[in-house]
């Protein structure tokens, strides 16, 4: 996600980069070999910290996390 954030997020709202994802939480955990319930309560936790913001397939990722994150 951070990735997909540097390369084509937006940045609308001051602080935070949003990113439009054309997967759900089922396709995301296929795509990361994993399940939906595992991806749900990972972003579940991420949103507790005030690291995201997401409803449906709209993220909104806090500017210092691409900052604080080495490029992989």
């Amino acid at each position: 996600m951070l990735t997909q954030g540097r390369s084509h997020g937006q940045r609308n709202v001051p602080g935070w980069i949003h990113l439009a994802l054309p997967f759900s939480h089922e396709e995301i955990g296929q795509i990361l070999g994993t399940c939906r319930e595992v991806i749900t309560s990972c972003l579940n936790q991420f949103k507790q910290k005030g690291m995201i913001q997401y409803r449906r397939r709209s993220f909104m990722i806090r500017e210092q996390l691409l900052e604080d994150f080495p490029r992989g």
